[in-house]
């Protein structure tokens, strides 16, 4: 089966990827060495608003579709599973 990403996702999916390479790669070994929370990748998540990016904009979310939201998820994941859990179970019971 080939699935191509739909042009509206791409800038998604660019923007968590470039986020992931920049921010978590660089420190997630030694932030999971340490037993450290990420919490200044959390704010840098939140100002993007991967956290809750389920909420419509009117309620303070980015309003991402359940598409979008499975294309944040896999790319946080493959760049780091521990921060990638923080930032996406942020939003469980929401």
């Amino acid at each position: 089966m080939e699935f191509e990403v739909p042009a509206e996702q791409r800038a998604v999916l660019e923007e968590v990827r470039q986020f992931g390479e920049n921010e978590i790669r660089p420190v997630a070994s030694e932030n999971d060495s340490a037993e450290r929370y990420p919490y200044e990748i959390m704010e840098q998540a939140a100002e993007l608003g991967l956290i809750g990016s389920q909420f419509p904009v009117e309620h303070g979310g980015v309003g991402y579709s359940l598409l979008e939201r499975a294309f944040l998820t896999e790319e946080l994941f493959a760049i780091d599973p521990g921060t990638a859990l923080c930032i996406t179970s942020a939003d469980f019971g929401s």
